[in-house]
């Protein structure tokens, strides 16, 4: 500024203008690959909004299907193909990001299938498993680690186990405490459903196929909200005492 006497002077002032980032996308799948029906879990929740307020969620399945706004999703694929899993995040300023991934989906086997070994659990409800010596294909009983037949436990359950649109027929088991293992051997005498498909000199299940192929079909669901874990593993090896 300027006075009547011609003389001025100044004074500055920074103005600062805060870009607005677009968010960053992050997606997770698992597993990414499986026979049809297959379902696959979805986690987005990694994603960052860059943003004063939260994020959308917005998820298109490569099949047609989409969910709306949740961070994790599930869903299920029904017929085999390799399809591309979107999810477009977006911030309070309107902006966007995607992220996608792979998910490949086998054809279930075809032909007809021989059930070599079959367990229903066709026992008493809400009895100890350690023990019970039903269905077939089976050269022992089940055991429990230690012995154990300890109700609540590993024990039977009345009424068809289901998980993911899947489910078994019969009865099934549940439980299992203080990280025991339960298992059963399956049979491979000479005159046992296995016996062709043991190599000779072997016991090995599987070490002879004879042109055929092997499934195995099982459904594990864990309920519990926690950090144990619940897995199937297949070996020669006896449960530990």
């Amino acid at each position: 500024m300027t006075n009547a006497a011609g003389l001025s002077d100044q004074q500055n002032v920074a103005i600062v203008v805060n870009a607005t980032l677009a968010p960053i996308a992050e997606l997770f799948a698992t597993p990414t690959n499986g026979t049809a029906p297959f379902r696959s879990d979805f986690d987005a929740s990694a994603s960052v909004a860059n943003a004063t307020g939260g994020l959308t969620f917005a998820w298109q399945f490569g099949d047609g299907a989409t969910a709306g706004n949740s961070p994790t999703v599930s869903h299920t694929y029904n017929a085999p193909g390799t399809y591309n899993a979107i999810v477009t995040v977006s911030n309070s300023a309107g902006l966007s990001d995607q992220q996608a991934v792979a998910i490949v989906v086998n054809a279930p086997p075809s032909g007809n299938c021989t059930l070599l070994a079959h367990e229903s659990f066709d026992y008493p409800a809400n009895a100890a498993l350690h023990g019970r010596n039903g269905g077939f294909g089976f050269q022992l009983p089940w055991v429990v680690q230690n012995d154990n037949n300890s109700v609540p436990g590993y024990q039977t359950v009345s009424g068809s186990l289901s998980s993911g649109g899947l489910s078994v027929s019969g009865n099934h088991a549940s439980g299992g405490t203080d990280f025991l293992s339960a298992g059963r051997r399956l049979s491979t005498d000479a005159g046992s459903p296995f016996a062709n498909f043991i190599a000779p000199g072997s016991d090995a299940i599987g070490s002879a196929t004879n042109g055929a192929e092997l499934w195995l079909g099982v459904i594990i669901r864990k309920d519990t909200d926690d950090d144990s874990e619940v897995s199937l593993s297949l070996h020669s090896q006896d449960l530990l005492e």
